[in-house]
């Protein structure tokens, strides 16, 4: 079987390895544990700065949307608005077909 890697390259990985194996570091889970660190640090930095979400920049619609008198009002002007929409335009086709 042919190898893929240049020979001296196999050597230098099994050296690296058994250095890490000497300094009692998992070589396998070393990778891994560094991109966590480094995720764990871009969140203390987002922390820090107080970087807005999503629901930052909408709080104010939804406090009034999800208060108890004025988020009903809200739903009911919507609802209101929809229906009377929806009947409007429906008259157009229902006079258009009674003709026929």
């Amino acid at each position: 079987m042919a190898r893929i890697t240049p020979e001296g390259v196999h050597q230098v990985v099994q050296k690296g390895r058994a250095r890490l194996d000497a300094a009692h570091i998992d070589w396998r889970s070393a990778p891994i544990e560094a991109r966590y660190r480094r995720i764990a640090e871009i969140q203390d930095v987002a922390r820090r700065r107080g970087v807005s979400t999503e629901a930052d920049t909408q709080r104010p619609a939804r406090s009034s949307a999800d208060h108890k008198v004025w988020g009903l009002l809200i739903f009911v002007a919507i609802m209101t608005l929809m229906f009377q929409t929806i009947f409007t335009f429906a008259e157009w086709p229902m006079k258009a077909w009674s003709k026929e």
